[in-house]
């Protein structure tokens, strides 16, 4: 029920739906890096080596963990990092685990392809 004064500015308002928050579990490459950059989060690349070798690994500047994805349960349990960002090939998995994980985790929206498409660095 919404209880309005009936001005034309509350009916706009209310005509609109309504929208939930945006997801937590994807952030911006460069926001992704500054965290990084500035030990504030820690980045986990979840590629394959195979991936890593053929399209180039994270800068070696910001602090990053490369884990296997069958592994990332046991890490995250381990992990005394207060924020954690997950990397993959395109941000899709990394999305879904990152949903699925504790508050902490998040993950790069578009992924490595994302990073490299805004020009962050590479090693």
């Amino acid at each position: 029920m919404a209880v309005t004064t009936g001005t034309t500015w509350d009916i706009v308002l209310s005509n609109e739906p309504v929208t939930t928050a945006p997801s937590r579990s994807a952030t911006s490459p460069r926001a992704a890096y500054q965290a990084a950059l500035y030990g504030r989060a820690i980045l986990v690349d979840l590629r394959t080596p195979r991936r890593r070798e053929r399209d180039g690994e994270l800068s070696t500047e910001v602090a990053t963990a490369v884990v296997d994805r069958l592994e990332l349960g046991v890490w995250l349990r381990e992990s005394l990092a207060s924020r954690i960002v997950l990397v993959d090939d395109d941000g899709a998995r990394a999305g879904r685990l990152a949903a699925g994980s504790d508050p902490r985790v998040t993950s790069v929206h578009g992924g490595f392809a994302g990073w490299v498409a805004c020009g962050l660095p590479t090693a």
